[in-house]
This record gives structure tokens, C-alpha cells and sequence, in this order.
């Protein structure tokens, strides 16, 4: 009789057991649905924190750059031009300052002062020319960033021919003249957050990341393009920013889900500045 209880009590204590176990199976279940969701949320909640990461990262690759095209200046007396953002970077080239998109410049500066000789769709900045790695040109995103050079303008009263053109030997020097002659830029950056106004329209140089939304941006290493998302045109600030034309937008990120979405990081410098950044005794400034 006593096994017969001690067999009839581990049975009950087994099935009570398992019971237990299948429920807490369930419990478990439950909780791991749970944090499932919470964590979802709070991924959704990071995402904002972690473009704005990137964003700083951002800033600070164009700060590396600006310093670049101002040392360039310095030494060479002219802007470089873009390099082909669609070309692979492990294509022959990748990285040097083209014209027209397809042919290496051999020397420091362009020899004929052609108004589109640096203007070209798919235009980034030259990495290799500058002395910079790829990544230094890569937004935090992974795009590389686009890069335009001022060219084409008539020269002012009293200027030389090369004012204007600023990839041009030369073009990027003050000259003598009442006050010295700054050379201008032709690159105009509108404000899209402004009805009317514009931050420039003698811009030496644009620089222009996609943004957290990577539309019509070119891919770092690949130079493969992640397309017009917004479906945007002409008329449209972020298309504008890659059409390879003389005009670019700025202004605030913004949530439109359509053509007038807007999240690019746009940045420009005027000649005159960089050349008085040159200092004394260099860009053409009195000693």
C-alpha cells in the first residue's frame, strides 16, 4: 500500500508539475510578445536619435572637406572640379576631378575656361584630388556627398576674364583694382522655407547631402544611385539639388510624405570669403 501511495502521489505531483510548467510555457510567451513591442517602440523612438548622429557625423565630414577646397585654393589658386559620384571607387580615376563627368584633369587647375567644364550631373567631391579617403566624403548615411563648382560668369568691371570661372587657373585670386577684385561665384542657394529670398547667388562651391531619406542620393564604394523616392521635378527642391545645374536649395527637414519633401544638408562659401580665409600674402591678398 505504500508504494501504491508514494506512486499515486508522484503522479499527482507530476501532472501538477506539468501543469505548472506548461503555464509558465504560456506566462513566458506572453512576456516575450510584450517586449517584443516595447522594444519595436523604442526602436521607432531611436530612430530620430540616431539621424541626428548621423547628421552631426554629417557636419563634421563637410567641415573636413571645406578645409580641404581651402587649402586647394591656397595652393593651386582655383576650385577643383567634381569627380564622377556614379563611377565605382575601385575604377581607375575614382575620386580625381573630372571634366565634363568622364575625363581626368591632369593639372591643378582647368586650362580653357569653358562655363561647363565642372558642371555635371552625378558631380561629388574629389576625395583623391583633395588628399581625403572616400569615407571622408560619405555622409553618415553611407551617400557620397555632392560637390558643384562655380564657373561661367562674366567677369566684372576692372576684373580679369578668369573671374567667374572659378576652376580656371587663377580664378580663385584677388586682383588689383579699387580695393582689390574678388572673383564671383554663379551657384545660387535658395532657401525653400522663404517665399521670395535666396542665401546666395554667387556661391563659389556647393556641398549637399540626401539626408536621412537618401533620395537621389550615389552610394559610397558603388556609385550606385537609390532613386527619385519622392517622385520629385524641376520645380522640386531635393531634384534640384542633383540635376547638375547652377542652382541648389536649402532649408529645414521637413515630414511631407510627397515632391516637396526636404531633408538635404546644403552648405556653400562664397570667393571673397575664401580668399580673405586665405590670408595675408596668399589668394592674391596684400602682404
Amino acid at each position: 500500500m505504500f508504494t501504491k501511495r508514494a506512486l499515486s502521489f508522484t503522479g499527482g505531483f507530476a501532472r501538477k508539475l506539468s501543469f505548472t510548467l506548461g503555464f509558465t510555457l504560456i506566462e513566458m510567451g506572453i512576456v516575450l510578445v510584450v517586449l517584443g513591442l516595447v522594444a519595436g517602440g523604442s526602436i521607432a523612438l531611436l530612430g530620430p536619435v540616431f539621424d541626428a548622429r548621423r547628421a552631426e557625423l554629417t557636419t563634421q565630414r563637410m567641415d573636413v572637406i571645406q578645409k580641404a577646397l581651402q587649402l586647394y585654393v591656397i595652393q593651386n589658386g582655383c576650385l577643383p572640379c567634381p569627380t564622377d559620384g556614379s563611377r565605382a571607387s575601385t575604377l581607375a580615376n575614382a575620386g580625381t576631378a573630372m571634366t565634363s563627368g568622364s575625363v581626368a584633369v591632369a593639372t591643378a587647375c582647368v586650362t580653357v575656361a569653358s562655363a561647363l567644364t565642372c558642371q555635371f550631373v552625378d558631380a561629388v567631391v574629389p576625395w583623391t584630388t583633395l588628399g581625403l579617403s572616400e569615407q571622408d566624403i560619405t555622409d553618415g548615411w553611407g551617400d557620397r556627398i555632392r560637390y558643384a563648382a562655380a564657373g561661367g560668369v562674366s567677369a566684372a568691371v576692372g576684373c580679369p576674364a578668369t573671374a567667374g570661372n572659378l576652376h580656371v587657373a587663377n580664378g580663385m585670386v584677388r586682383t588689383t583694382g579699387a580695393s582689390g577684385c574678388y572673383p564671383a561665384g554663379n551657384l545660387t542657394v535658395d532657401d525653400i522655407d522663404l517665399a521670395v529670398a535666396s542665401d546666395t547667388t554667387n556661391a563659389a562651391y556647393v556641398l549637399i547631402s540626401s539626408g536621412p531619406d537618401q533620395a537621389l542620393a550615389l552610394r559610397a564604394k558603388t556609385g550606385g544611385s537609390t532613386g527619385n523616392r519622392w517622385t520629385q521635378t524641376v520645380a522640386d527642391g531635393q531634384f534640384v539639388n542633383s540635376d547638375g545645374n547652377t542652382s541648389y536649395a536649402s532649408g529645414l527637414l521637413n515630414a511631407n510624405t510627397n515632391t516637396s519633401h526636404f531633408d538635404d544638408i546644403t552648405r556653400f562659401q562664397s570667393a571673397p570669403n575664401m580668399i580673405q580665409l586665405c590670408g595675408a600674402g596668399a589668394c592674391g591678398n596684400p602682404s
